[in-house]
């Protein structure tokens, strides 16, 4: 009587791994929130598809963050203002069923950007997927001054919309300014507005980029002026950040590089 061949182990371990893997990726994207699509940055060309509508003028910058469910409700959880010029756009790839806008106060788009949510988890580089019920929003798109709107839309129907005209603080880097070269003691400067005339709270942070750290100088300051005693950081390059708050939103300010040489 024959004895039954026994399959190598190598075959046996080409036959199984894929199937570890399959399983593997799936409890990973199970475990993991679904990640927005990767960002389309401006100084590339834009994939096909609906494009967006861009301003003249984008120095300012919107952070907005929250979730987009399948059955049309959106919460955003965080609208923070930019005042800087030194981060670009986080944008999704165009699509055509939802769009994020920024209106005038004649309700004039502004800024529209279109993608499509798709409510679909597949593991990498196989084709298991999975239907999800909340799709994550976070964006950074412009902010014209002239924009008094914001609204997420499926089609024509607004899901989101939020009154802009006396949301948002401001903030302003007066001193010191961009390339400046500062020693010994140095009083920064900035200037705050909420349009709904809520009481601000400014934190000023420092950056030391040598080592990509960023360190709290000042926080629940009152006043628009901190003072900076530079000799307790070494000589080298920083940056500021200026932060305001009103308790519940958020904007802040970044500056460029300052040299510190004592």
């Amino acid at each position: 009587m024959r004895k039954k061949a026994k399959l190598p182990v190598v075959v046996l371990l080409v036959l199984v791994f894929p199937v570890f893997l399959l399983i593997a990726a799936v409890a990973i994207y199970k475990a993991k929130r679904l990640q927005p699509p990767d960002a389309v940055s401006y100084s590339q060309e834009r994939p096909l598809g609906t494009p967006a509508k861009m301003p003249e003028s984008y120095n300012n910058l919107l952070y907005v963050s929250g979730t987009l469910r399948r059955n049309d409700e959106v919460t955003v959880d965080d609208l923070t203002a930019i005042y800087t010029k030194t981060r670009g756009y986080n944008l999704y790839p165009s699509g055509n069923q939802y769009s994020i806008q920024e209106l005038d106060e004649k309700h004039n788009v502004l800024f529209a950007s279109y993608f499509d949510a798709g409510f679909l988890l597949c593991a990498g580089g196989s084709n298991y997927c999975e239907e999800i019920e909340e799709f994550p929003l976070e964006l950074v798109i412009p902010y014209p001054e002239e924009a008094r709107h914001l609204e997420i839309r499926n089609g024509e129907k607004v899901l989101y919309h939020k009154n802009m005209i006396s949301y948002l603080p401001s903030i302003k880097l007066i001193f010191p300014s961009s390339g400046f070269t500062v020693e010994g003691v140095v009083t920064i400067r900035w200037e705050g507005d909420d349009r709904d005339g809520q009481n601000l709270l400014y934190s000023v942070e420092v950056l030391d980029i040598l080592r990509n750290r960023w360190l709290l100088l000042s926080s629940q300051l009152v006043n628009e002026y901190a003072v900076w005693t530079t000799t307790d950081l070494p000589n080298g390059n920083y940056k500021l950040k200026l932060t305001a708050t009103d308790g519940e939103n958020e904007a802040f300010i970044t500056s460029d590089v300052l040299e510190i040489k004592n």
